[in-house]
């Protein structure tokens, strides 16, 4: 993960450090979580069956980055610009914590038999996201992953039949 990337199978480097993203944070803060995150990781008090082999690289990564102004902006820039900054959202009675991508139409693979609109989901189960023309006449334009609990927010542009 670099500032290039924001997220690791879906975690920032805040999740990592179990911190709040996009808020002003002590560099005080962030050693406290990053010590916590070492000690919860350390090999001594996790079994390896438990633990992910590249967990202790992420943590430092993640120190790494939070702990450096300069890193940190540029990191919070591109999170900001990947990301719809919504820590908590209300979908349709859902409550989701899921930060969502934006996807542009264009990048979805379409079927023209169902007129379906499609976009594979970094979980690779195999579920996707799907959305329909109707979804997209109707305003819905966030889709859930069929294989886990990811979103997307698909950007299109209404065009009218003349």
């Amino acid at each position: 993960m670099t500032a290039e990337q924001p997220s690791v199978d879906g975690h920032t480097y805040y999740e990592i450090l179990g911190l709040p993203s996009l808020q002003p944070i002590p560099l005080q803060d962030i050693k406290a979580a990053y010590h916590r995150a070492l000690l919860a990781s350390h090999p001594d008090k996790v079994a390896a069956t438990d633990r992910d082999s590249n967990e202790l690289d992420l943590i430092r990564e993640a120190w790494n980055i939070l702990s450096d102004d300069h890193k940190r902006k540029e990191y919070d820039a591109k999170l900001k610009s990947n990301v719809i900054p919504f820590s908590r959202l209300i979908l349709d009675g859902i409550h989701t914590r899921n930060a969502f991508v934006q996807v542009d139409l264009d990048d979805m693979s379409y079927d023209g038999e169902t007129a379906v609109y499609s976009f594979p989901c970094r979980c690779g189960t195999g579920g996707g996201f799907f959305i329909t023309e109707d979804d997209l006449e109707k305003g819905k334009d966030l889709v859930e992953c069929r294989g886990c609990s990811s979103w997307i927010r698909v950007s299109y542009e209404m065009v009218s039949e003349a």
